[in-house]
């Protein structure tokens, strides 16, 4: 929704085609985490939160702190290192 509001078409090819397939396949064994999507649904409302306030510096980071906390996750359930990662791999 981000990227298409933008208008940018190099943006939202990108986003929308390219990595959107990536992020469904690092995403697939996490859904039903819901420790995880309780989390990515508070960074989504701070995320929308400083666009609503035309903050961009503030949604920057947001948005940073939102990819890196998504890939750690990805990482740490790949590894078996969350509780609910090793409980969904038995």
């Amino acid at each position: 929704i981000i990227a298409r509001a933008t208008g940018n078409r190099r943006l939202i090819r990108l986003v929308c085609d390219d990595v959107f397939f990536q992020l469904r396949l690092a995403r697939h064994g996490t859904v039903t985490h819901a420790s995880r999507l309780a989390a990515a649904a508070h960074e989504h409302e701070v995320i929308y939160q400083a666009l609503g306030a035309r903050d961009p510096a503030r949604a920057e980071e947001a948005m940073r702190r939102h990819i890196v906390n998504g890939r750690n996750y990805v990482e740490a359930v790949q590894r078996g290192k969350t509780r609910e990662g090793a409980s969904s791999k038995q």
